[in-house]
């Protein structure tokens, strides 16, 4: 049975849980669940069907739901089966609808399309003087590893009703990060983010259960990390462009306990982690003048458009977005 019919079948039964048809409702409700029973097809016997909370509250919730129908009830069975399927779809709802995300204009911020409060910047990891698996061995937050091309990059995100509000939110996030790491952290402008997030990415079917298995990763990698231990992780495939979408992690990913050292340093066997470059030397330059005033920090700086190009003391001229140069400045005052 296909996820389309699956989906059919569940919003039939809530459909027809208010109408005097709601026995035919239960019915399909009864189909759509039996149909989540572990295939006779090539899936290995051990997999089984978890059983989750949001499980277990999303079939309350359709249960009410008709014993309400029963008791003679309008509103209230379309309400509860509401409920439960909001409950049931949320892993893909957070996954696919809630995570489009638009550019903000002149600023390193993305906003979730349909949640207007939810906020998201998107930052590379540049490396420093030691190597980026390194330098990132005691990360704590969410990392978007892209094979593609060959690049770490940090994934921050916020709850705010003002953009200003989120700008502060996560300006500080990537300053506590950026304490904790040794490599350079450089925030994008919202249309290179975009950029980035429109290649469409698919989850392998299957790595989300198969902790450690990073050799065959061709695409991209989305961690979860917690003081430089990978906490969960799902492998992703690389499509065609669409509509930018942040990646998240789904509730059935795998929990791991291997580092991120280790990881990184098992992607980059096949192709060696990027070494530093101008950038990397122009931020690496920023952070070692912390505290100093802005006019010693930086040497030259000269408009270009909707750009900047700015020369650290000794370093090489670079040209940097507007929004990103403005950000890098707080996340390393």
């Amino acid at each position: 049975m296909g996820r389309t019919a699956k989906a059919l079948a569940l919003l039939s039964g809530v459909a027809l849980a208010a109408t005097p048809a709601w026995p035919l409702g239960l019915a399909f409700l009864l189909l759509s669940i039996w149909s989540l029973r572990p295939g006779k097809g090539n899936r290995p016997r051990e997999r089984h069907v978890h059983l989750r909370p949001r499980h277990i509250v999303a079939g309350l919730s359709f249960l009410t739901a008709f014993a309400a129908r029963a008791l003679g009830g309008q509103l209230s069975p379309v309400v509860f089966g509401l409920v439960g399927v909001v409950v049931l779809s949320w892993p893909w709802l957070v996954s696919s609808l809630l995570a489009e995300v638009s550019s903000v204009e002149g600023s390193i911020l993305l906003r979730s399309r349909f949640l207007p409060f939810s906020w998201y910047s998107i930052s590379e990891a540049k490396a420093s003087s030691d190597e980026l698996p390194r330098s990132m061995a005691h990360f704590t937050g969410d990392l978007l590893v892209r094979m593609d091309v060959h690049a770490v990059y940090l994934i921050s995100r916020c709850l705010s009703l003002t953009r200003e509000g989120a700008q502060r939110k996560l300006v500080a996030d990537l300053g506590s990060t950026a304490e904790s790491v040794s490599c350079g952290i450089f925030p994008m402008d919202s249309d290179s983010s975009v950029g980035l997030l429109s290649r469409q990415m698919r989850p392998v079917k299957g790595s989300e259960r198969v902790p450690g298995d990073f050799d065959t990763v061709a695409g991209a990698l989305l961690l979860k990390v917690k003081r430089g231990r990978v906490r969960r992780h799902v492998i992703f495939e690389l499509e065609r462009a669409g509509k930018p979408q942040v990646p998240a992690l789904r509730g059935d990913s795998a929990h791991s306990s291997h580092l991120l050292w280790e990881v990184l340093g098992t992607l980059g066997k096949g192709a060696p982690w990027p070494g530093p470059d101008s950038l990397s030397s122009f931020i690496e330059s920023v952070r070692s003048t912390k505290g100093e005033p802005l006019g010693e920090r930086i040497a030259e700086l000269e408009s270009s458009g909707p750009s900047v190009r700015v020369r650290a003391l000794g370093g090489e001229e670079v040209e940097v977005p507007r929004p990103s140069l403005s950000a890098l400045i707080e996340i390393y005052p």
